[in-house]
């Protein structure tokens, strides 16, 4: 069984994410009808795969008191998830599945937090909770292979030892994500004492995002919640490109910093040219890497960039100006650079990708695409003023399905 939790953001509810969630659904109906078709024309047995869906609800109309604090909740509740499918799709027997997190916004912040109070989450070894400084790599491993094995754990409250979950971290994604939260990460460069009002007045989650609580640095960037998101098989930021977000620009979604020099490499996005959205617009990874680059004089920023690259991740860009109103026609001459001609493998650095997407287009776009990125559903005029990035939703999650199928045999 594969479970894919979803997770909303700032001021969002369970329906924020309904779009990708029905898009998740039809393409299940869909697989499943065409494994039948398959099957009963004796070409092959079908999958097997069974997937549960659930858009998380703990932390609607409660996303201002930190991100610790919803962190914790969404533990609470995929505790409950869990154990809930335990009892009835197993009978209450040993069983093992695998946990996908897709989460938007600040909902992947609260993902990366919950990480460490999830009761059958896998346990890491070492590290101190507390130290957001330390300079090494968060695990000695260049393959998730080595740094993803599972522990089984009694994850409900029966009190039968003998009974036991185990979990498999799978897919770790998330959609304009503030990874870096939002201080001198802000659509334009204001000064430090009016980040500090605005955290003030945006409560503890504000406190948090804008650096003036340790949030970020003792919890999302302690060695062992590193360490725990370096468990998951796979690992995807999506992030809007060109200045269309206000409430998540570029820098911080994709964790890109003009000083870090940190390796990427161009990738073929998983859907051919039919299939691919016309507002893709480009692919990097970074690969796992247990040599530790930062350095002595590295400013928390492209430290924290540099520590979030060595996990090894998939960054894809994406285009949503032809769904926002802007001030004039033009294209930005970022848009032409080298790095959108490049050919798949070709290396540019963290600093090549924060000039080429963070850029703000010269076209000025009305920096709405924060919400169009997502499909935002969370009521009937959102939906609507967001269909533009439902392709976008439907490429995710037939991705995230497709590599769940295909790969999580192999998971161990």
């Amino acid at each position: 069984i594969h479970v894919i939790v979803l997770v909303h953001g700032w001021l969002g509810n369970d329906k924020e994410m309904g779009y990708i969630e029905d898009s998740f659904r039809d393409q299940v109906l869909r697989n499943a009808r065409s494994d039948k078709l398959e099957k009963d024309n004796e070409r092959k047995d079908a999958s097997g795969h069974r997937f549960i869906i659930h858009s998380a609800k703990c932390n609607v109309d409660r996303t201002t008191d930190g991100i610790i604090a919803g962190g914790k909740r969404l533990a609470s509740e995929i505790d409950g998830l869990v154990a809930e499918i335990r009892r009835h799709e197993f009978g209450g027997a040993s069983c093992t599945i695998t946990l996908s997190l897709v989460g938007n916004s600040l909902g992947g912040l609260y993902a990366r937090s919950a990480l460490g109070h999830i009761r059958c989450f896998p346990n890491v070894e070492g590290g101190d909770d507390t130290d957001g400084n330390s300079n090494s790599n968060t695990n000695g491993s260049n393959s998730n292979k080595d740094s993803s094995s599972t522990t089984t754990t009694n994850c409900d409250n029966d009190n039968d030892n003998n009974k036991t979950t185990t979990i498999i971290p799978a897919i770790f994604c998330t959609t304009a994500t503030p990874h870096l939260g939002v201080s001198r990460n802000t659509w334009l460069t204001i000064p430090r004492f009016l980040e500090y009002f605005i955290g003030q007045v945006l409560q503890d989650t504000g406190r948090d995002l804008f650096c003036v609580s340790n949030t970020m640095k003792h919890d999302l960037f302690s060695s062992q919640q590193l360490k725990r998101l370096q468990l998951f098989h796979s690992r995807v930021s999506h992030c809007n490109s060109y200045g269309t977000d206000f409430q998540v620009p570029t820098s911080t979604a994709a964790f890109v910093t003009p000083n870090s020099m940190s390796p990427h490499f161009r990738v073929d996005g998983d859907d051919d040219d039919s299939t691919r959205p016309t507002e893709f617009v480009a692919a990097f990874e970074t690969r796992q890497n247990d040599k530790s680059d930062i350095n002595d004089d590295d400013d928390e920023m492209t430290r924290w960039s540099k520590q979030l690259d060595n996990l090894g991740w998939q960054k894809v860009f994406w285009d949503v100006r032809s769904h926002l109103p802007s001030i004039m026609k033009t294209k930005s001459s970022s848009e032409s650079s080298h790095l959108l001609a490049a050919s798949s493998g070709t290396s540019s650095s963290s600093a090549d990708l924060y000039d080429t997407f963070a850029s703000i287009s010269s076209s000025l776009p009305i920096p709405f695409g924060h919400t169009v990125l997502v499909a935002n559903a969370k009521n009937a005029y959102y939906r609507e003023w967001n269909r533009g990035g439902q392709p976008i939703m439907d490429c995710v999650a037939r991705s995230m399905l497709q590599e769940l199928m295909d790969k999580s045999a192999s998971w161990k």
